[in-house]
């Protein structure tokens, strides 16, 4: 549906349809691998760090404290 619907206007009138779409959906699916890739590559060499004990430690705590914060706004909101 994406294809369909956004692609088309980049598409001159009178200009072949098929090759330029194709040329288009090309140019996004390499897009989106190379951020996946840079993606999986970023991710791979944080890991170590992400998954130390300690880090892991104060990532629980801030994640707790943040969830307790929406709690108590939730409680004390007003309708």
């Amino acid at each position: 549906m994406f294809f369909v619907t956004f692609l088309p206007q980049f598409v001159v009138p009178g200009q072949a349809l098929l090759p330029r779409l194709l040329e288009l959906g090309l140019v996004f699916a390499v897009i989106g691998w190379t951020w996946m890739i840079v993606y999986g590559l970023l991710i791979s060499r944080i890991r170590d760090f992400i998954t130390a004990p300690r880090v892991r430690q104060w990532m629980q705590r801030v994640t707790g404290v943040v969830l307790l914060g929406f709690g108590a706004k939730l409680a004390l909101e007003r309708v």
